[in-house]
């Protein structure tokens, strides 16, 4: 049995072919799901997207943020911009031509992933072609077999918006093939094609940098050319890379980092010291940074439990006298030193170490700042080298080989067990959020995502108790990111709209005023909290029957909201019950002179004049009223 499956698998046609297949079922999954997570921001709320065409100008000159944000400014909230408008045109073209159907996206990111695992193979195909004959095809075959069936790929794949490190690899790995053509055959087009791919890569998604440097590398170590032969395609992907550079520097401006943010979510290298936060010391950020390298590496050999949620505070600080942290430092070092070492006698295995190292250093926030201590997608660029290093290990090994074999083949199977179940979780925001808030329990930012998935249940929710269990499940999520985040915006956010929800709004008040003391310009808040005050104080006056504060409440309103109506009409109401007629009058007055179609207002006026004993004022204002809504008077319980 094993020596027939080894003799198809020995035909480039049948790898080429299993490999195509395996990619596709293995997401087959995923079809149905709907949009998840961050696609709202690149697919389903970006209006750029969401116009095809026509918004392709915007998605080439614009932050990739800002057809979600849709106002100028908002972009920015993401240290250094965002410029990949490569993917976000893929999929202007994708609602052009097929439409704004979930299963559309992710079929085309499942056929794009395929596409990737089989550059990866004709990469190395081309790679490995003349200097190791006997075992370059099973070396191709296996690395890219590896590569397609890691778990780890679940959120790049199954989350449409991942597809910018689909692009970004799969334009670098293009890249390279075109290279070594250049190279082989001497020809300008190969060269120039070779930077055109490789700067698309990087409009997919910045970290394809790292293949400005692999590209030379892999031609000099493995394929053994001169380095003279190299300058020139070098040269050509390093112009290329600058045109990238100029363009995201014209539209972003020249800082890539944005300065330091003391936001927890967007730099988790900070600790609260029960007042305020602070940076994390130098030994802290370089151990807790070590310690991330460390779990990354643990990920590609055993990818459980998964989460796509590594923000704080998942990860605690560590310092450099941390086992752990000097265990990572050592594995560094030997695996630098090893590829160094090895560069003339084990060329592959050395360039498989840079591969692994060079896109994952981008990522580490050893340089700059990532907004995360970590996360599954920063090694799915990195695992090429992963991947490469365990297929040139297994080709090494020539004794036990049907051990070897039934153990291989158990890995993938166990492999590919792995990537279908996670592929569910992926389902939608519900599915997501519920599953990994397991895995990053002390995550600020989960709890307050799966607090706004069921929040959003909350609204449709009728039953009163139901209602009040829902909410009080809310606000305990709530809680718990205020414990990780004490000064997190959105949990307390969240708190005042799920008090609002069970019409506690004393607790809600609290809650934006809290949120306006951290973020005065906050408009949400803003906008929330005036809709409680005018609430409360309408809970106040016709449950409570206390009109003094329903009117403190009322008034607190219209302050926030000059134009507020409904404010007005209930100031009226209050201010009838208080038989302070004339000041009702100006209140009712004031709301039909925002909205002259207040029918509300005039018959409301109606009732204020008839109590008034001011017949005159009262018919005109009745028949005005039913001019407006002629059912304005069975809607008020008048027969």
């Amino acid at each position: 049995m094993i020596e027939q499956i080894t003799r198809f698998l020995s035909v480039s046609k049948n790898q080429i072919l299993v490999l195509a297949i395996l990619s596709c079922l293995l997401y087959g999954n995923t079809l149905m799901h709907d949009f998840t997570l961050d696609d709202a921001i690149v697919i389903s709320d970006n209006e750029f997207v969401q116009q095809g065409v026509k918004g392709i100008g915007n998605i080439w000159s614009k932050d990739s943020f800002r057809g979600f944000f849709k106002r100028e400014g908002k972009d920015k909230l993401v240290a250094g911009g965002r410029y990949r408008p490569m993917t976000l045109f893929a999929f202007a073209l994708v609602v052009e031509l097929f439409g704004k159907d979930p299963f559309i996206f992710h079929l085309f990111a499942v056929i794009c992933y395929s596409l990737l695992v089989l550059t990866f193979y004709f990469f190395l195909r081309n790679l490995l072609l003349e200097i190791d004959q006997s075992r370059e095809q099973w070396m191709a075959f296996l690395s890219a077999l590896i590569f397609a069936v890691h778990p780890l790929h679940t959120e790049c794949v199954a989350n449409v918006k991942g597809l910018d490190e689909v692009f970004a690899l799969g334009f670098s790995l293009l890249s390279a093939i075109l290279f070594l053509k250049s190279i082989k055959s001497g020809k300008l087009l190969f060269s120039l094609l070779s930077g055109l791919s490789l700067m698309l890569g990087l409009f997919s998604k910045e970290n394809a940098i790292a293949y400005l440097g692999l590209i030379p590398l892999a031609a000099w170590m493995v394929r053994k050319q001169r380095i003279s032969t190299l300058v020139f395609p070098s040269i050509v992907l390093f112009l290329f890379s600058f045109l990238f550079l100029i363009v995201r520097g014209s539209i972003l401006g020249w800082n890539p980092t944005g300065g330091m943010s003391w936001e927890l979510m967007n730099n988790p290298f900070l600790k609260w010291t029960g007042s305020q936060y602070i940076p994390y010391s130098v030994n802290e950020k370089l151990g807790t940074v070590l310690y991330c390298l460390l779990r990354d590496i643990g990920l590609l050999v055993l990818p459980h439990p998964l989460t796509h949620d590594y923000y704080p505070i998942t990860i605690t600080a560590k310092t450099i006298t941390h086992p752990l942290v000097i265990l990572s430092l050592v594995l560094h070092i030997a695996m630098i030193g090893y590829a160094i070492k090895k560069t003339t006698t084990k060329p592959v295995i050395s360039w498989s170490i840079a591969a692994y190292l060079f896109p994952l250093l981008i990522v580490s926030n050893l340089f700059f700042p990532i907004g995360t201590f970590m996360g599954e997608r920063f090694l799915f660029m990195s695992s090429v080298g992963f991947s490469i290093a365990v297929a040139f290990g297994i080709t090494q090994i020539q004794n036990h080989k049907p051990v070897l074999v039934t153990g291989l083949v158990l890995v993938l199977l166990l492999f590919c067990g792995k990537t279908i179940s996670r592929n569910f979780a992926w389902k939608n925001d519900r599915t997501l959020f519920s599953t990994d808030i397991q895995n990053s329990a002390k995550s600020a930012k989960i709890h307050v995502a799966y607090a706004g998935v069921l929040l959003e249940d909350l609204i449709q929710t009728k039953d009163s108790k139901e209602l009040h269990i829902k909410a009080d499940k809310i606000l305990s999520l709530a809680s718990k990111a205020k414990e990780f985040h004490p000064t997190y915006r959105d949990a307390y956010m969240i708190s005042g709209d799920a008090n609002s929800m069970k019409r506690d709004f004393e607790n809600a008040i609290k809650q934006y005023q809290h949120v306006l003391s951290m973020d005065p310009d906050y408009l949400p808040a803003t906008a929330n909290l005036q809709i409680a005050y005018r609430e409360y104080g309408k809970q106040l006056g016709s449950e409570k029957n206390d009109l003094q504060n329903a009117n403190l409440y009322l008034k607190k309103a219209i302050e926030l909201d000059p134009k507020d109506e409904e404010s007005y009409l209930l100031l009226g109401i209050s201010s009838g019950f208080a038989q302070q007629y004339n000041e009702a009058i100006q209140y009712f007055n004031k709301a039909i002179e925002i909205n002259p179609k207040n029918a509300q207002a005039y018959f409301n006026l109606f009732i204020t004049y008839t109590n008034m004993k001011n017949q005159i004022e009262a018919t005109k204002s009745l028949q005005k009223a039913i001019e407006l809504d002629p059912e304005i008077k069975t809607k008020n319980g008048i027969q």
